[in-house]
């Protein structure tokens, strides 16, 4: 059995699964901002639909391999609470890389009676 035909019953069978693939994705919490890097082989920027909230990330990604349509599909819960409209994105070789700052705490003086 040759390797390419290996890796097209590989795809397949994986791409046609229901809500497509989940990609590999480490979360880094900095001083300042949460850093997240997905696995996307083969995504063009173009193709990816990325929505980011205060507590989670939302993306999904489609792409041609070996002639196979793959659909990657992910929601990640973000550990601490983020500030979506600062958020930005790149991707280069196929990794993804979301940087979003956290969402600044805010103290209120409260009266102790």
């Amino acid at each position: 059995m040759s390797i390419e035909r290996i890796w097209r019953e590989i795809w397949t069978f994986i791409s046609f699964r229901p809500g497509g693939i989940e990609p590999l994705h480490e979360v880094e919490v900095g001083r300042d901002n949460v850093r997240i890097t997905v696995d996307l082989p083969g995504v063009r920027k173009e193709d990816v639909k990325l929505e980011i909230s205060e507590i989670a990330v939302r993306l999904e990604a489609v792409c041609s391999i070996a002639g196979e349509g793959i659909c990657y599909k992910k929601e990640i819960e973000l550990p601490v609470e983020v500030d979506p409209s600062g958020a930005k994105a790149r991707l280069r070789g196929g990794v993804l890389e979301i940087v979003i700052p956290i969402k600044g705490r805010k103290f209120h003086s409260v009266k102790v009676e």
